[in-house]
């Protein structure tokens, strides 16, 4: 449900700024699918080698985290901001200009 969300809220993001580009919609798909391949293998994992679930779990919520901050993201960015509490906005905006020196330095 949340890989589902993060990219329809980002493909309604990207329409709105009008930044919509096929290229990095096909990436986004690309990492989705790299992260559900990596919970198929840590299910893998622990079936297999450890009988317990404990792999898969950690994994599931590491991605849950990451895909709910890009959510948020994605919300700001469509003009909800006025409903993410502040302490969250600010984060967003260290986080957004973080991403943009370091793309600056590529």
């Amino acid at each position: 449900v949340f890989v589902v969300l993060d990219y329809v809220t980002g493909l309604i993001a990207a329409w709105k700024t009008a930044t919509l580009d096929s290229k990095k919609g096909f990436d986004g798909v690309k990492r989705k699918v790299v992260m559900l391949l990596i919970v198929i293998m840590a299910h893998w994992l622990d079936v297999s080698l450890f009988g317990i679930n404990t792999c898969r779990s950690m994994v599931i919520f590491a991605y849950l985290g990451n895909e709910g901050l890009s959510i948020i993201e994605n919300l700001d960015r469509m003009g909800y901001g006025e409903f993410i509490p502040m302490f969250m906005r600010e984060k967003l905006v260290k986080l957004r200009e973080e991403k943009e020196s370091l793309k600056e330095q590529k």
